[in-house]
């Protein structure tokens, strides 16, 4: 059985939906998570494709100073989102989060 392979443009908006998620069930000033999280929370099947276009989208948005690497082992990445980041406030403001701008 082959896996349908949504375009990058759907995963980024599905990514951005489960991170929104996220924000909003948080109780303190930040998340700290791997990309591992994200996708399990991602209505996708879980196949390594996936999970690297998951890892591909919080390196995007890591490259576009929205998203921080907290730490980096063998197991990968942590990353991290702090209540100064725009995508922390959109959300906890209660704005889907389908575009980020560059800020």
């Amino acid at each position: 059985m082959k896996t349908r392979i949504p375009p990058y443009s759907e995963v980024r908006a599905m990514v951005l939906d489960a991170l929104y998620s996220m924000i909003k069930g948080a109780r303190g000033n930040g998340i700290w998570f791997r990309s591992s999280q994200v996708a399990k929370r991602v209505p996708l099947p879980r196949v390594p494709v996936i999970a690297n276009l998951v890892k591909e989208v919080i390196e995007e948005l890591c490259e576009r100073g929205l998203v921080r690497v907290w730490s980096e082992s063998r197991r990968g990445k942590t990353y991290y989102i702090t209540k100064d980041s725009p995508l922390w406030k959109k959300a906890k403001r209660g704005r889907r989060l389908e575009v980020v701008e560059n800020t």
